[in-house]
Order: structure tokens, then C-alpha cells, then sequence
């Protein structure tokens, strides 16, 4: 890997032989190690069992959670009976 980093040689996924998904090597800044990474926005692209793949979250995330899952009522009843006095912002 330091071979493809210091001679910017393009890496690429084999797990779709259809597809060039090219891959980047990483170093991390703690340690110095080196690793593949895949390029952003190609997740999806990749075989499910890839280690690579990642599908896309359409919803942001917001889905995920109901909508009554925080709400200023109840979070104030909770400090109100743990003692804590509440502030209004």
C-alpha cells in the first residue's frame, strides 16, 4: 500500500468485475497506518457483501426515530422531578 501511495496509483474493488469502483489509500494521522478507503458517494455501488458497500440513507435518518421522541413537556417534567430547575432559552 505504500507503493500505490507514494506513486498515486489508482486502486480498485474487485467484489463487481463489471465495474472500475476505484478505492484510495488512507493514512491516519494518530498511527501513520495505511488503509483502502473506498471513494465517496460509491458505496451503493459495491456487492452487499463487500466490505465497502454502504447503502444511502434516503431519509437523512429522520425515519428513524418517532416523532414524539423528544418533546420540551415531557423532558421538563423529567427535570422538575429530578430538581433541576429549568431555563428557557
Amino acid at each position: 500500500m505504500k507503493l500505490l501511495k507514494d506513486t498515486k496509483s489508482i486502486a480498485t474493488c474487485g467484489c463487481d468485475p463489471s465495474q472500475k469502483l476505484r478505492l484510495y489509500v488512507h493514512t491516519a494521522h494518530t498511527s501513520g497506518l495505511l488503509s483502502l478507503r473506498r471513494f465517496p458517494h460509491t458505496g451503493p455501488a459495491h456487492a452487499l457483501t463487500c466490505k465497502y458497500y454502504c447503502r444511502v440513507n434516503k431519509d437523512g435518518g429522520v425515519g428513524t426515530y418517532s416523532s414524539d421522541a423528544i418533546s420540551r413537556g415531557s423532558a421538563e417534567r423529567r427535570m422538575q422531578k429530578a430538581g433541576i430547575p429549568a431555563i428557557m432559552i
